[in-house]
């Protein structure tokens, strides 16, 4: 018998876990024998690389968040900033929005532009993300 203390919570679901396709699985136990490697050097080759990196792998993204009311925005920018505009407009609408997504809406110039005026805030949040793989054999 187990103390209840000691019994510990499961973290996910191996079956969600993307499995290593039998015919992928062939092609590395055939490298293995025929090249003299070893089977996991193999199968370390044929995982996507976010899996072959690293089991942890620890990101940085950036949170965009609009400094000042709407009004104000729009008169510091002007009328001619057209993506600059949307972009206020769409962080008041929508929040505090990631980056990345703002640079493929309206641009890395138009959101580096609002970082320098002071509109918006750019906060790095420290984000970790854990890989795991599965392999059938």
């Amino acid at each position: 018998s187990v103390e209840p203390s000691k019994i510990k919570s499961i973290i996910s679901n191996l079956e969600s876990v993307p499995k290593l396709k039998p015919e992928i699985l062939q092609v590395c136990k055939f490298m293995a024998g025929h090249f003299f490697l070893r089977l996991s050097d193999c199968i370390k080759v044929a995982l996507p690389s976010c899996v072959r990196l690293a089991t942890q792998k620890e990101q940085n993204f950036y949170l965009i968040s609009l400094c000042s009311d709407l009004e104000t925005a729009i008169n510091v920018v002007g009328k001619k900033a057209k993506n600059q505009l949307a972009c206020v407009a769409y962080l008041s609408e929508q929040g505090d929005t990631n980056f990345s997504k703002l640079v493929e809406l309206f641009g890395r110039t138009s959101i580096n532009a609002l970082i320098q005026k002071g509109l918006v805030n750019k906060t790095a949040i420290r984000n970790m993300n854990v890989f795991c793989f599965s392999v059938c054999i």
